[in-house]
């Protein structure tokens, strides 16, 4: 007697179980009646760029079941990895039972805090694609969770995930200063594995939020051109704290930076822009006063200098 529909669909639920851990439809029974095939194709795109700038540190992974798949329960050897291996657009396609849930989870790249003293070089604004995070689907049917897309792979699809750079930021410092900061971010980035906690959040120097604050950093001293103090790369509405600190004799100026709102003596907060497509970088820089001495820039007067104010 022919299979009702019924048995029909729990076969393809077991055919997509075993063709997941393995990646390959050669792992099922051959089919029959209406089940087969079909293909799922998943186009990455990294937004704003249309240059090729390699392999992307983002992937989607395909998922299939009975229902949605939610992220805080997924097995990465039940699923099928699309890593996005050349951009700007990478498109993926794998074969998947015909009939089945298919859950879509983008995964994304690490953001990355680099506290360097050293001169600017051009490399601290370039774009770069281990860098990025997901925006949006396209083409998807149901959106569960963040970073979620679920279809019904009833014939052959196609789903679009859009990725952007992360927000770069780069501090400078002119006179001799300390440099202390405290990054918030409230939602961890998607991985799988999936992650509970945000690497970057509350990432940098707590002390500083004690009174009196416990400076994590010496203090360095510049002249009158700026020096390189942090590289970031971080999600959208990522909100900073920068706290420099008083030389030994040198004071606070001011922040060159438009959307620096100022607290305490010299503190910078601000979020980064949710809205910035292009991935533009945020470059700003924080003035202290310095002495110019005989022998170079110094935080103190160590006889003969001059007290200048950038």
């Amino acid at each position: 007697m022919p299979a009702g529909p019924a048995l029909l669909r729990s076969r393809h639920r077991a055919c997509m179980a075993a063709l997941l851990t393995v990646t390959s439809a050669l792992a099922c029974e051959p089919p029959t009646g209406d089940e087969g095939t079909v293909t799922v194709t998943v186009r990455m795109r990294l937004r704003a760029e249309t240059r090729d700038m390699g392999a992307a540190a983002a992937a989607v992974w395909i998922f299939g079941g009975d229902g949605a798949v939610s992220r805080a329960y997924v097995t990465p050897s039940h699923g099928i990895r699309c890593d996005f291996s050349q951009t700007p657009v990478t498109v993926c396609q794998k074969e998947v039972p015909r009939g089945t849930l298919v859950t879509l989870m983008a995964a994304e790249g690490e953001p990355a805090i680099l506290v360097n003293f050293g001169p600017p070089e051009d490399a601290d604004t370039a774009h770069s694609s281990r860098y990025v995070e997901f925006v949006r689907w396209s083409g998807c049917e149901e959106e569960p969770e963040r970073g979620s897309c679920v279809v019904d792979a009833s014939g052959d699809l196609e789903v679009g995930a859009e990725f952007q750079y992360m927000t770069q930021i780069v501090v400078h410092q002119i006179g001799a200063a300390r440099f202390d900061y405290i990054v918030y971010n409230p939602l961890p980035m998607l991985r799988i594995p999936p992650e509970s906690n945000n690497i970057i959040n509350s990432a940098g120097c707590r002390g500083v939020s004690q009174s009196p604050p416990v400076h994590c950093d010496s203090v360095h001293v510049v002249g009158s051109d700026p020096q390189r103090r942090m590289r970031a790369y971080v999600p959208r509405a990522t909100t900073f704290e920068l706290r420099p600190g008083n030389g030994t004799e040198t004071s606070f100026i001011e922040w060159d930076y438009p959307n620096c709102a100022v607290f305490e003596e010299s503190g910078c907060v601000f979020p980064t822009s949710s809205s910035d497509t292009a991935g533009t970088p945020l470059v700003m820089t924080f003035k202290f006063e310095y002495w110019q001495c005989p022998a170079g820039p110094s935080d103190r007067d160590t006889g003969g200098c001059t007290l200048i104010r950038p």
